[in-house]
């Protein structure tokens, strides 16, 4: 196996995201780096003013995973969708499951509130977002064999 199959990238989903299935809901998530030009300026412009203080350990733990949820939610990402369908089947409605279980519109600050809610679900987000896996060219050619 090549470096280039074990390390490329599809770019164009790198930006335009990949779903990741959560069983009951699945969240198109882009790359956390790489082709995602806008995370990276996004990123870099609005950490900028912290560098000093995120770089010496000082900068509170609450302040960065609130900065991280904002550009998260708004470049990484790219879509949600709640599966309504009996089990076994797929029934996918663009949204986000609420609190009381009703479905709100996929949007940046129903992201955010929802990332807030359950930064545990924010952080697996953030995982996938930073590996290349899901983005590799080498997983996905073996995924449409398999399917």
């Amino acid at each position: 196996m090549s470096m280039y199959s074990n390390f490329g990238t599809e770019k164009s989903l790198e930006v335009e995201g990949v779903w990741t299935n959560y069983g009951d809901f699945r969240v198109k998530i882009a790359h956390a780096g790489g082709a995602n030009k806008p995370f990276l300026t996004y990123g870099e412009q609005t950490m900028k003013p912290f560098r000093r203080a995120i770089d010496s350990g000082s900068f509170p733990r609450e302040r960065m995973e609130a900065i991280l949820f904002d550009i998260y939610a708004k470049h990484v990402v790219k879509g949600w969708e709640v599966n309504r369908g009996e089990p076994g089947e797929d029934d996918w409605v663009p949204g986000i499951e609420g609190p009381d279980g009703d479905v709100i519109p996929f949007n940046y600050e129903n992201v955010m509130s929802t990332f807030k809610a359950l930064p545990a679900l924010f952080y697996d987000i953030k995982e996938v977002a930073e590996s290349i896996a899901a983005y590799r060219q080498m997983d996905l050619e073996d995924e449409a064999k398999n399917s």
